[in-house]
């Protein structure tokens, strides 16, 4: 926090701005990581025998047929965004239904939720 106040006092709105972060840059130009992010939306095609995707054998796949050569690890490290799956409609509301929720599953009873007693003779 201190970081930022002296530059802020010392160059003003102008020192908040970021500065060159040391590092080499992102060498994977953006189309290439698209291509690697939309295979990931997909399954691997049926001559491999795979369900889905792992991170070693997408990139072995992209340098074998899509002459695109990236490290495991690269495909592993990209964020890929979950897709959330659709949930079905809200159904009825507790006024509907009498008090109750329909679909839910009741908590079991505090006593039951219980671990076991200690047994004797043991920590």
């Amino acid at each position: 926090m201190n970081t930022w106040v002296r530059r802020y006092h010392a160059y003003g709105l102008a020192g908040l701005a970021d500065r060159p972060r040391p590092g080499k840059p992102a060498v994977v130009p953006g189309p290439v990581r698209a291509r690697i992010l939309a295979l990931t939306r997909t399954t691997p095609p049926e001559v491999t025998g795979l369900s889905h995707w792992s991170s070693r054998e997408m990139a072995s796949h992209l340098a074998r047929h899509e002459d695109i050569r990236v490290s495991h690890n690269f495909v592993a490290d990209l964020p890929v965004r979950r897709i959330r799956r659709a949930l079905p409609p809200p159904g009825p509301g507790p006024a509907a239904t009498g008090g109750r929720c329909r679909g839910r599953v009741p908590r079991a009873p505090a006593r039951a939720r219980r671990s076991p007693p200690p047994r004797p003779g043991r920590w």
